[in-house]
Formats: C-alpha cells, sequence, structure tokens
C-alpha cells in the first residue's frame, strides 16, 4: 500500500507489527477463556460454543459474502488483470470465500471459532493440575514444530488463508494464554522488566542466527513482553477504550476496501513513503471506526457484527 516503503523504518515497523499481529488475539481469548471459567461466568461450555457461531461465524460469513461480491462485480467490469471469481464454477467461488483469498484478514474468526469448539478440553485442562497442563502444551509444541511444516504442505488448498491451518497453528498460542492464566501469580512486574532488560539480546540472537528456533524465542519473547504490559499497565492504557466495543468493526472493515481507498488518497498527497504509511493505516483506523459506529445504530449491523441475534 506503501510503494517504495524500504530502509530502516521500514524494517522496525515491520518488526513491531508484523511479529505478533494475530497470535496476540489468539493468546488472549485463551486467556479471557479461563478467566471466565473460572469465575463461573460460562458454565455452559456447549452454550459458549453457541454464542461464538454469532460472534464468529456469522461476521466471517457476511463480510466474506460482501468482499467476495465486490470483488466478482470489478472482475465483470475488468478492473483486475487476474480473476478468482469471474467465469470461475460455483464451488471455486467458495473455495475463495473459504480460504479468504479476497479479504484476508477473515480467516482468523474462522480459525478462532475451530479453536473454541475444543472448549470442553479447554475447561477440562483449568481443573486438572497444572503439571498436566504444562504436559499437553509440550506434547503440543513438539508435534506442532514436528509435522506442521507437513501437514500445510500436504492441505490441497494453496490459495488465501487456510482457516484450518491457521487454528492448528493458533492453538499453541490459545494454549499459552490459558497457561499464562493458570500461572498468573508468577507474572510480576519483576519479570517484566526482566524480560524488557533481555529485550535487545533476543532481538541480536534473531537477526544474528536466523534460524526457526531464534525466530520462535524472539516472538514468544516479544508476545509475552506486550501481554504482560498490558497486564501491569492497564491503566495507563485507558486511552484505547474510545475503541472499546468497536474492535470487531475495525478488523471487518480496515481492508481490502478502505485500506486500498486509503492509500490512494495517501500516495497522492505525500512523496514520503514512511508518512504514507502511517497516513494508511491512521486514516484506515479512523474511517473502519467511524463505519463501524454507523454500523452499530441498526440491529442488522449489530447482528453483522456478531454483537446480538437478529430480530426484525
Amino acid at each position: 500500500y506503501a510503494p517504495q516503503y524500504n530502509g530502516l523504518s521500514y524494517e522496525i515497523t515491520r518488526f513491531l507489527i508484523n511479529t505478533v499481529p494475530v497470535s496476540v488475539f489468539f493468546l488472549v481469548d485463551g486467556f479471557l477463556f479461563s478467566y471466565k471459567y473460572e469465575k463461573r461466568e460460562m458454565l455452559n461450555v456447549s452454550n459458549y460454543i453457541k454464542k461464538s457461531v454469532y460472534r464468529l461465524v456469522i461476521p466471517w460469513f457476511l463480510f466474506s459474502l460482501l468482499y467476495v461480491s465486490i470483488r466478482y462485480a470489478f472482475e465483470v467490469g475488468n478492473f483486475f488483470d487476474t480473476h478468482f471469481l469471474y467465469q470461475k464454477s460455483g464451488s471455486e467461488k467458495l473455495l475463495v470465500m473459504y480460504a479468504s483469498a479476497i479479504a484476508p484478514q477473515t480467516y482468523f474468526l474462522l480459525s478462532l471459532f475451530m479453536i473454541r469448539i475444543t472448549a470442553p478440553l479447554t475447561a477440562l485442562l483449568l481443573r486438572a493440575e497444572r503439571r498436566w497442563l504444562i504436559v499437553l502444551y509440550s506434547v503440543y509444541m513438539i508435534g506442532f514444530m514436528q509435522y506442521f511444516p507437513l501437514l500445510k504442505e500436504l492441505m490441497p488448498i494453496k490459495i488465501g488463508q487456510e482457516p484450518f491451518i491457521h487454528a492448528i497453528w493458533g492453538y499453541h498460542f490459545y494454549l499459552t494464554g490459558v497457561i499464562l492464566y493458570r500461572f498468573r501469580s508468577h507474572l510480576t512486574l519483576s519479570l517484566l522488566y526482566f524480560m524488557l532488560f533481555l529485550f535487545p539480546v533476543v532481538v541480536v540472537a534473531r537477526y544474528t542466527y536466523h534460524t526457526p528456533l531464534a525466530i520462535q524465542i524472539l516472538q514468544y519473547h516479544y508476545l509475552l513482553s506486550l501481554f504482560m504490559l498490558f497486564y501491569h499497565f492497564a491503566n495507563q492504557f485507558r486511552v484505547l477504550d474510545v475503541f472499546k466495543g468497536y474492535t470487531m468493526g475495525i478488523y471487518l472493515l480496515h481492508i481490502p476496501v478502505v485500506m486500498k481507498c486509503t492509500a490512494v488518497f495517501s500516495n497522492a498527497i505525500s512523496h514520503s513513503p514512511t508518512l504514507s504509511y502511517f497516513l494508511i493505516w491512521s486514516l484506515s483506523l479512523l474511517i473502519a471506526w467511524g463505519l463501524t459506529f454507523i454500523l452499530k445504530q441498526s440491529r442488522l449491523g449489530s447482528f453483522a457484527l456478531g454483537e446480538r441475534s437478529y430480530r426484525p
């Protein structure tokens, strides 16, 4: 979206944003499920899964259908050289929709729902001794690191973001959130300061060795540091409460249409790739926020955002 954006500022921006863009949502969901379950706010796990259909699957379906329809209309009008939908079979169109090939962010909702289906297992883990949780997590991580690359190769869907694969990938972050909740008494401020002190060392190691293990260690170090920062200093981030209740809409609306429009505008008024980049994401955030506010004013809009069942 921001052409010719490179150099040191690009590398720093890419590191800060791309290292934990989705994994943090899986982790937080695991943590919050554990919190609610322990507080007896969700005794009926099957009801929790049912609510997740409204919260995740319906928004995924409606917004995926919307973006696929918009793309199809533009392809019919020959606005794109590459055709994902025009003159394709019905099954091919459904595959494009399932794989989030048009709107690359929508896969997350379906992946998270697949993870939430395992809520009965998660509830069992929350009742078990902590050592068994660690054992399961270790077994899963060993199997994941050993067989996940092979599983990706075996999957027949090669376009977009395959939700099932991402659910398997995201599950170890979800389990991390469950473990953090079970061991929350150890998440001390001293531990946070120690992790922040080690952060430069971990970054240097990552860019020195370029191994999968170094990448994984940095990702987890960054992810856990970020989580603990908000965990201990939530009151200092109250300014973000302005987006409370709007995050689903912002997530679903910021790409592809809104960001493409803001990119055209930003690149037209700015010749600086760095400035253009920050204009794009800030304008996309504000516009998506405004559109979400408008949607939430109607029952149908709230239903599309997964906030309530629809009753005309």
